[in-house]
């Protein structure tokens, strides 16, 4: 078992160090943006994004799944499902292209955005990132993760060279230069998959193997929808409510929770096709179990060292130049309470196993709408009263709700023995040490907590024999 959840680490890691390297080239624009841009004109950047992850669900129609489940369960089937996700996701591109460019005076009007010159910079953005979709699945389900991080780097270091020409030597402070950038980087890397799209594509594609992937990927469409609207959908409500200002502060401070969401992500985009491989195993349910405690450890342990010095880590820089903008700081406080909705968020594709092994996929929209109305609903209630601060605890709210929900059915589904005393044992342990560490305010007392965290957790006997003879010899391996 130690085995199969070293190779969903060692590829978590891969995957984490590529999203570190290319979400931390993409990080970078951060001090770059909040120290050039003024809150407002961020704010908008804001809108924008959640505009482009809404409508790009659309353009993919969740053929990033269909192709990643066929890809990896049906070996007879791979390049065909390759083949078959791709005419879907042109298809669909087109139609949505010419839809959105017929309502863009209504779209714009909805989001209350003023930014002249961005909607077509965004449209064409939405048709080169949906070109991308099939390759990178490709890269994913095939275990390629060099390879998958390697085109990320490329993305993201085009399109923050293009931004720091643009922004900072050009002066051009504008959230249509960000945009400009962006669609430079995706027209390239495009380019750049040809060679993978050549070798991969088949003249068809069954017609049965095209319909079992759309039954398989449309129900994902409102899932991956709601799911936009419950991580962004408080942009365009802040903008509505509260003005662009607030939109940017509340932005900025959501990038600084990159952190905790690379570790999530590292996960998520190893997760998927280990249990798909591992399901049928004799003790993959038990392996599952186990995984499931190892990134509530790690999720809780990120969770203490961010949220604790999330100030220290914003105002790092030289000068006046800071990882946030000095003018951004009111929209800090946030941070732990994103940080606690990514770990939910993490948690939920814990939860998701049974929806797969039974091909349950009816079941996620529903849960997520859930989600999305708790989340609008709540918002309506909090954005106005509470500010920002309101915003991000619905965030979390939502995807406690999300995991609470899902847990149930998947167990029905197929069974997995988690390990609640331990995650009890994680969860109080971390209340002790963070809430005593905040109140306080001590530097040297939030350094101690951090630091007394894992002995702590040796000391209550959290560790099993195993595990401590394993983390034993790796560290007096040579």
């Amino acid at each position: 078992m130690f085995q199969k959840i070293r190779s969903l680490l060692s590829d978590s890691v891969i995957y984490g160090l590529g999203g570190f390297i290319s979400r931390g080239i993409n990080f970078m624009l951060l001090p770059l943006l909040t120290n050039s841009m003024a809150p407002s004109e961020f704010g908008k950047l804001g809108v924008i994004q959640t505009f482009i992850g809404i409508a790009e669900v659309f353009f993919m129609c969740g053929m990033r799944q269909a192709i990643m489940r066929y890809r990896v369960k049906d070996e007879t089937s791979r390049d065909a499902a390759f083949t078959a996700g791709v005419a879907w996701i042109v298809a669909a591109s087109i139609f949505w292209f010419f839809v959105l460019k017929l309502s863009a005076g209504f779209l714009l009007g909805v989001m209350g955005l003023d930014a002249p010159g961005a909607y077509g910079y965004m449209l064409a953005i939405l048709v080169f990132d949906a070109l991308t979709v099939a390759p990178y699945t490709l890269l994913q389900s095939d275990k390629r993760p060099l390879s998958f991080i390697i085109m990320k780097i490329v993305h993201v270091t085009i399109h923050f060279s293009t931004c720091f020409y643009l922004i900072y030597l050009r002066h051009n402070t504008t959230v249509v230069s960000v945009l400009q950038a962006n669609t430079l980087a995706s027209c390239l890397v495009v380019g750049v998959f040809i060679p993978l799209y050549a070798k991969n594509l088949r003249r068809s594609a069954p017609g049965s193997l095209m319909k079992r992937m759309i039954g398989f990927g449309l129900p994902y469409i409102p899932n991956v929808v709601f799911v936009i609207i419950i991580d962004l959908i408080d942009r365009i409500l802040v903008n509505r409510m509260l003005g662009a200002e607030q939109v940017g502060l509340y932005s900025a401070a959501a990038k600084l929770g990159v952190i905790m969401f690379l570790v999530v992500y590292a996960f998520q985009t190893a997760w998927t096709p280990f249990f798909l491989t591992h399901m049928k195993d004799e003790s993959g349910a038990r392996m599952f179990s186990r995984v499931f405690t190892y990134y509530v450890f790690v999720t809780t342990l990120v969770f203490l060292t961010v949220g604790l010095f999330y100030r220290e880590i914003a105002g790092l820089g030289f000068r006046n130049f800071t990882l946030v903008g000095a003018k951004y700081a009111a929209g800090l406080p946030v941070i732990p309470v994103l940080l606690l909705a990514y770990l939910f968020c993490g948690i939920y594709s814990n939860f998701i196993v049974g929806i797969y092994a039974r091909e349950k996929t009816r079941y996620i929209p529903l849960i997520t709408c859930a989600g999305a109305i708790i989340n609008v609903g709540c918002n309506l209630f909090a954005i106005p009263r509470f500010g920002i601060m309101g915003a991000a605890i619905v965030t979390l709210i939502s995807y406690m709700a999300m995991a609470a929900i899902l847990y149930p059915i998947s167990m029905k589904l197929y069974f997995i023995p988690y390990e609640w005393r331990r995650i009890a044992t994680l969860a109080l342990l971390t209340a002790l040490v963070y809430v005593p560490a905040l109140v306080l305010g001590s530097t040297l007392v939030r350094i101690i907590g951090v630091a007394a965290f894992v002995p702590l957790l040796y000391a209550v006997r959290f560790f099993d024999k195993e595990e401590i003879a394993k983390a034993k010899a790796f560290l007096t391996r040579r």
